[in-house]
């Protein structure tokens, strides 16, 4: 007899015998059944031939046609395919294959090096590798074949383990196996393929109970799920899974009857409103807490903890969205003031508890009691483009990474600082007070202590940000730059557009030979956002992870004038920069900041707009995860760049 590779101890599903092992065969020597380990690794405890996944299942086994193939060559692969396809289709699947911020809630539970988790319904793995990244084992399960394969090859780790199934009403697991139980998108679903006689609030009751055997006494459940009262039902969006306008919201046996009669299927995919869960958890063995997320579990900026949802509002860049986000905020007013935003939030995170504590905990609260905070404290945790959770309470700021690339992002920001402080001290007055690094677990994390929003006039913040450029300016030299090789990252993302990367840049690169520019300690990211003030109403900077102690400086103020232009103008930085390129649009105003530096005005704004591609491109982690909507926007800006002007262009 063998043991199984799998750190996590297998029982069968049907008798709950401890299993025999015996190379790829598996076999339960009290009932008899057999299972198998195959080719790929993977653990097989079901044949069904099911599918459900948000690509044509031909179109998913083209991609996985080679199970050796290695991870960057499956996202290409995966990339090429989208490509072809309509840019909202490419976007959205996209968004659910690769979107790691998906996994912020993991957060939410009480995860350490020594947690075990299961993830049923695992899908693309989104949730499963932000585990991985916190616990010390982790089980995927789902019963479509080609989603493990999937997740297999992109985020395989040496402590995932993979299993095919989970169609019984038992798992192949003994009682008290795992921390913690991941169900996101899944609980709604298990009606679906179970005993039509019973009742889906019954199944579903069932099948929390079978959850609730395989935790520990300490155990927690995970849930993202909608809410059936949501809000935006209300106003006739359809059902996320029955597609019927207002099916959620009817009684249940006229839910059934509309079902049948438009889609020739009972209505079987439950959801229930805020206290319907607290209920159908307290019946399953659960103490549960729930949180919001803004505005999907599937697709959020901002998770609000407790009454801070009552806080939530819409908001709009484009001027066509303006008046929808009006209208929005309108209605979430006459909300709030008549049955509350917790009852009306569209979707939630649940967190149940296998035992009836009551304190919370989870790995975000830790963090926060490492400095004297709570987690009520922050009302509404925000999710980044970086994949960063950023954390406000009374006293502090917190920066937590959610993916190992984020942790580099935040080990980046404390040295950035330190360098400040230690080779610019001039600069250092910019800095926040008293920040510093925590470590939770291994997870890194930046705090500092709390500042306000910036409270000044527009006259007295141009002098203060002129004063800190005059600062900058005292550490500048003049300096010849290798912009081909500081682009080099642009060329890549060319040549993957199939546009000829190295060819289109030789006229830059032509124009950029023998060019001097002013070199210096460089924010990289400054604009408002970033900029906060203290209780002297003092200016502070903050994010200094992409900066750059030689850095070309005026590429910060360019930035600066172009995010205030993008903001008035309700336009991308792309489409404002392609404006100054083609026009004099802010040359005035940016060349009397500059002062008396002596640069070529259109030259330093190729550079400005070539090095803030890269930036975009160096906290990429591949092509495949750029959306197909800023495919084509680079598409469109890269002609402006390359193909409009010459080199002799950007002399002037």
């Amino acid at each position: 007899m063998m043991e199984p590779d799998s750190p996590i101890p297998f029982v069968c599903p049907s008798c709950r015998e401890t299993l025999a092992f015996m190379d790829t065969e598996i076999s339960c020597p009290g009932c008899g059944r057999a299972y198998r380990i195959d080719s790929n690794g993977i653990y097989r405890f079901t044949e069904e031939d099911f599918y459900y996944r948000e690509i044509p299942r031909a179109d998913l086994r083209t991609i996985l046609d080679d199970p050796e193939a290695t991870r960057a060559e499956l996202l290409a692969r995966f990339d090429r395919h989208l490509r072809e396809k309509d840019v909202s289709y490419e976007t959205f699947v996209k968004g659910y294959a690769l979107n790691a911020e998906r996994g912020a809630g993991i957060y939410l539970l009480d995860l350490g090096r020594k947690s075990t988790v299961l993830d049923f319904g695992s899908g693309w793995g989104n949730l499963t590798r932000v585990a991985a990244d916190v616990a010390m084992t982790v089980v995927s399960m789902d019963l479509t074949y080609e989603s493990l394969l999937f997740s297999k090859i992109l985020g395989g780790r040496d402590n995932i383990t993979f299993v095919h199934g989970g169609d019984g009403s038992a798992l192949p697991f003994p009682d008290q196996t795992f921390d913690a139980v991941i169900l996101n998108g899944v609980l709604e679903w298990i009606p679906e393929g179970r005993d039509p006689a019973v009742s889906p609030k019954a199944v579903q009751e069932r099948f929390l109970r079978e959850m609730h055997r395989i935790l520990k006494p300490d155990g927690q459940i995970y849930i993202g799920i909608e809410n059936r009262f949501g809000l935006f039902y209300w106003f006739g969006v359809r059902e996320d899974h029955t597609g019927l306008r207002f099916g959620a919201l009817l009684p249940r046996a006229l839910s059934n009857a509309y079902s049948r009669l438009l889609r020739r299927r009972p209505y079987r995919t439950y959801t229930y409103g805020y206290a319907g869960y607290l209920s159908l958890l307290g019946d399953a063995g659960f103490q549960a807490e729930i949180y919001h997320p803004w505005r999907d579990y599937r697709d959020f900026k901002e998770i609000y903890v407790g009454d801070g949802v009552e806080e939530v509002r819409f908001s709009a860049v484009r001027r066509r969205k303006k008046f929808l986000a009006f209208l929005g905020n309108t209605i979430l007013k006459i909300v709030k003031k008549t049955v509350s935003m917790r009852k009306a939030s569209p979707s939630y995170m649940i967190v149940g508890h296998k035992s009836a504590r009551t304190v919370s905990r989870s790995i975000l609260s830790r963090i926060l009691d490492l400095e004297g905070d709570t987690l009520r404290d922050a009302r509404c945790i925000h999710v980044t483009g970086e994949k960063a959770l950023w954390i406000r309470t009374n006293r502090n700021f917190y920066k937590i990474p959610v993916t190992q690339r984020a942790r580099k992002g935040v080990r980046r920001e404390i040295e950035s600082r330190q360098t400040i402080r230690n080779d610019f001290p001039r600069l250092a007055g910019f800095l926040g007070e008293g920040e510093g690094l925590i470590h939770h677990e291994g997870i890194p994390c930046f705090v500092t202590p709390l500042l306000a929003p910036l409270s000044m006039n527009d006259r007295e913040l141009s002098r203060q940000v002129a004063a800190y450029f005059e600062v900058v300016s005292l550490y500048g030299r003049s300096a010849q730059i290798d912009v081909p090789s500081k682009i080099g990252h642009v060329a890549d993302l060319i040549t993957e557009m199939g546009g000829g990367g190295k060819s289109r840049l030789s006229p830059l690169r032509k124009a950029f030979e023998g060019a001097c520019f002013p070199v210096g300690p460089t924010h990289g990211d400054f604009y408002e956002n970033n900029l906060l003030q203290d209780s002297g109403a003092g200016l502070k900077i903050v994010d200094w992870v992409r900066f750059e102690p030689d850095g070309v400086w005026p590429a910060d103020l360019f930035h600066f004038f172009v995010k205030k232009e993008e903001k008035r103008r309700r336009e991308d930085w792309w489409q404002v920069v392609a404006r100054m390129l083609q026009t004099d649009l802010l040359r005035t105003t940016i060349q009397k900041a500059l002062g008396e530096q002596d640069v070529p005005y259109r030259l330093l704004l190729a550079y400005y707009a070539l090095h803030q591609l890269e930036m975009v491109l160096r906290n990429t982690e591949h092509i495949s995860h750029m959306d197909g909507h800023w495919r084509r926007n680079t598409e469109a800006f890269l002609g402006v760049l390359f193909d409009h002007w010459r080199g002799s262009d950007y002399c002037a």
